[in-house]
């Protein structure tokens, strides 16, 4: 066996299912740096079971971070923080552990020997060396060996992933295409070539340490594109349709077709999938089917295509996954599939974050239109599928009602709001005049919808009226809402910056480039009247007397609500998010889009914090807005166009 180891919108909130728990100091996490929060845009990366565990399977994702469902894909937790900001596209189960696995990403190989509950980083400085500019792409446990396929290189480990070498080098324009072995490593390791060199199918029986290449049918093929080894075969899907699916019997020394190999009809094998208990039994994900042979491929049984490549097979729990963008499970062997897992997508307003009044454990995000929540101050999350009549719905904002933790409302960036008055099993919906993409609760009773012009609720978001009407985009009364502010003192004065862009339905991110106009209302959100043009951005007073705002380059304050304002200081160029700190009278903070800075006098002086040690896979675009934790003073979060980063400071900022 392997060796182990030694061991925002500040109101506006998203529910889930599945984690409970409590405590805010986790975000202190990765002090002066900023730190990936939950998931980030991006598609499933790998998908991996354990024969020890049934029931139990792991997802990692190509923006980042694993999930983890215990019970066959039902609910799911997002897990896995060290992980966070790296792609996680080779992943593999530890067979001398039930809750043992191994995760590689590009800054190393990662171990947890309790379902996920932590992760150590266990490989030393020989794996950045062994991997160079090559990514992870695969992950197999055979035996005493680790392999990781990585482009043209095969790295092995055989002290359980801390030290590694080049097992096998493809040298220049070629691709290891396939890998496959058994669990204890019988029969040996086998990979597939591709590239100048043509098509070739090699064995090593030592670890790594030699290798054999295997003869066969290779130069018809364009590619082996798949290998599923058992005890006592070897499988190999090949690119060409007059092929098929071979099998050997033997070690690879002779090959014959099982499936397929019939002239003029295509077989495209995107998967194959060994049953870890029964050996004889292999899956075979086509394009127009799924296959079954409990017999070594005599005989064959066909079932309607999976909706995506097959991934993985839980025959403990009796379980098929399949996986592109978003995953899919079977609980009848095939026959149907049922969406599992969706992915955060791409193409979405900007993601929020947000914590529940009064329970600041309880903390929420949307993210590529999928919605999060934490019931431990962000030390996990878990995925909020939401549906209104079989009807998938991607989110731009969900709100938690203070008052009744069942209660959900939600914003689907467009003419539509979603309410779910049971935890988010069930989910009506209702139309409003416009377009609507963020939510601000104002008190127990009342919704902010904003967008094209704002929307209120006065009845805990099941009817809706328009307060500041969207009108023409290119009139004074076209207003796209950026930012709505609820005094926290006195709650009848409300705030909201719009812009008149000329796109009726925005996908944006910072309108400031735009003509603007910050709205005040005295009536609580009722009527509204201009307060101030040309503003950037804008904050309140934490004590409720000042309104503080960006134009151009200066720092404003205004004690009237915005008749009157003064010049504080001159600021960095191109601000388009302002800040305060209730801690802190004199501490603004803001956002150019590529990352926070922070004045401590005022805005007479600024500290720049860019996000240069951030994984460009949480990236995606620029910083969108900024909001400080209540649950963790020294903590701040950034809202990006799809991920939620922070920044921990190691002192009050």
């Amino acid at each position: 066996m392997i060796r182990k180891p030694a061991r925002a919108f500040l109101l506006s909130l998203v529910t889930a299912v599945l984690v409970a728990g409590a405590g805010g100091s986790a975000s202190r996490a990765g002090t002066g740096i900023w730190t990936p929060v939950g998931p980030g845009m991006g598609g499933i990366g790998v998908v991996v079971t354990h024969a020890g565990s049934p029931g139990i399977v792991w997802v990692g994702m190509a923006a980042g971070g694993v999930y983890q469902s215990l019970d066959q894909g039902t609910t799911w937790s997002w897990t896995g923080r060290p992980l966070a900001g790296w792609a996680v596209s080779a992943m593999a189960a530890d067979v001398a552990a039930p809750d043992g696995f191994w995760a590689a990403t590009f800054s190393g190989v990662f171990h947890t020997a309790n379902g996920g509950v932590s992760w150590s980083r266990i490989s030393d400085a020989s794996y950045a060396a062994a991997l160079g500019d090559n990514g992870p792409s695969a992950m197999t446990a055979a035996g005493d060996v680790l392999y990781i396929r990585a482009n043209g290189r095969l790295l092995a480990s055989a002290d359980g992933g801390i030290a590694w070498q080049v097992a096998y080098d493809a040298g220049p324009d070629n691709t290891l295409s396939a890998i496959g072995a058994t669990a204890t490593g019988a029969g040996g390791v086998y990979i597939a070539v591709f590239g100048s060199r043509g098509v070739e199918l090699l064995d090593s029986v030592d670890g790594g340490a030699t290798w054999t290449t295997l003869d066969g049918p290779w130069d018809q093929l364009y590619g082996i594109w798949q290998i599923a080894v058992s005890a006592d075969a070897v499988y190999v899907a090949t690119g060409n349709q007059d092929l098929g699916l071979l099998r050997s019997a033997d070690g690879g020394a002779t090959w014959q077709a099982v499936l397929g190999g019939t002239p003029g009809v295509s077989l495209g094998v995107n998967a194959l999938q060994i049953d870890p208990r029964l050996p004889h039994t292999l899956w075979v994900g086509a394009e127009d089917a799924l296959w079954i042979t409990r017999d070594d491929g005599a005989t064959w049984r066909r079932r309607p295509p999976a909706p995506a490549a097959l991934a993985a097979v839980d025959p403990e729990a009796h379980v098929l996954y399949a996986a592109a963008g978003d995953l899919w499970r079977s609980l009848d062997g095939g026959a149907t599939w049922r969406q599992a897992l969706a992915a955060p997508g791409t193409e979405t307003p900007p993601a929020r974050v947000a914590w529940r009044l009064g329970d600041p454990a309880r903390m929420a995000m949307v993210v590529g239109g999928r919605a999060y929540l934490s019931a431990d101050g962000g030390r996990s999350w878990s995925w909020l599928p939401v549906s209104v009549q079989g009807s998938d719905v991607r989110l731009s904002d969900l709100d938690l009602d203070p008052s009744d933790p069942n209660r959900l409302v939600g914003v689907a960036a467009g003419f539509r709001v979603v309410l779910s008055v049971d935890g988010g099993r069930t989910w009506s919906s209702t139309y409003v005049n416009d377009y609507v993409e963020i939510l601000v609760r104002a008190d127990r009773r009342t919704l902010f919808a904003g967008g094209c012009g704002i929307q209120r609720s006065s009845d805990r978001g099941k009817t809706w009226r328009s307060v500041l009407p969207c009108g023409s985009r290119y009139a004074d009364t076209g207003r796209y809402v950026q930012k709505v502010a609820v005094d926290p003192v006195h709650p009848a004065n409300v705030y909201a910056l719009t812009f008149l862009t000329s796109e009726y339905y925005p996908n944006h991110g910072p309108m400031d480039a735009w003509p603007s106009i910050l709205w005040r209302s005295v009536d609580g959100g009722v009527s509204w009247k201009k307060a101030a043009e040309g503003i950037r951005a804008f904050a309140l007073d934490p004590a409720g007397s000042r309104v503080y705002a960006v134009r151009g380059s200066s720092l404003l304050a205004s004690g009237d609500g915005g008749a009157h304002w003064r010049t504080l200081a001159a600021t960095p160029p191109n601000l388009h998010e302002l800040l305060t700190n209730p801690a802190a009278a004199a501490t603004f903070f803001a956002t150019d889009g590529g990352g926070m800075l922070r004045s401590r006098d005022s805005g007479r002086t600024w500290e720049q914090f860019d996000r240069s040690n951030v994984s460009s896979s949480y990236w995606y675009g620029g910083v969108y807005s900024l909001a400080l934790s209540p649950a963790d003073p020294h903590t701040v979060y950034a809202t990006c166009d799809g991920a939620i980063l922070h920044f921990a400071f190691p002192e009050v900022p």
